[in-house]
Parts: structure tokens; C-alpha cells; sequence
């Protein structure tokens, strides 16, 4: 709602969530289907990979990335 607002296209946004649980990957995947689902109806192409990419997640260490060592 706030995008059909402002004008602004989800494409053009990053999306950070707080928590990497069920809810928040879930939330995740479906901006991520949004996104490829958005750039179809618009004549172009998205992969889920290349939509996935404007999903962040964090917790209470920091960014969750690949590489992060949490053996500490």
C-alpha cells in the first residue's frame, strides 16, 4: 500500500527483516514471487534468484550471510 502511494515500485526496493524464522523467510519468498511475478506483467524478466537479492535478514549477530562464522 505504502508503494501505491508514494508511487515507488517494489523492484526498486530492499526489504531487511529482523529475524530469519518461519515467518520472515516466508514473508520473504512471497515479496520474492511478487517481484518475478511483477516484472512478467510488465513485459520483462525476473529470476527468483535475482528477486531473492532484495531480501536481507539480520538477527541479534548481525547480517545472516553464507560466509558469517557462528561458532563463536
Amino acid at each position: 500500500s505504502a508503494l501505491r502511494a508514494n508511487g515507488h515500485q517494489l523492484r526498486d526496493q530492499t526489504v531487511l527483516f529482523y529475524g530469519a524464522g518461519e515467518a520472515g523467510t516466508g514473508i520473504g519468498e512471497l515479496i520474492s514471487q511478487a517481484l518475478v511475478k511483477q516484472a512478467s506483467r510488465e513485459g520483462g524478466q525476473m529470476s527468483l534468484e535475482k528477486a531473492r537479492q532484495h531480501c536481507f535478514f539480520m538477527d541479534s549477530r548481525g547480517l545472516i550471510t553464507a560466509s558469517r562464522d557462528d561458532a563463536a
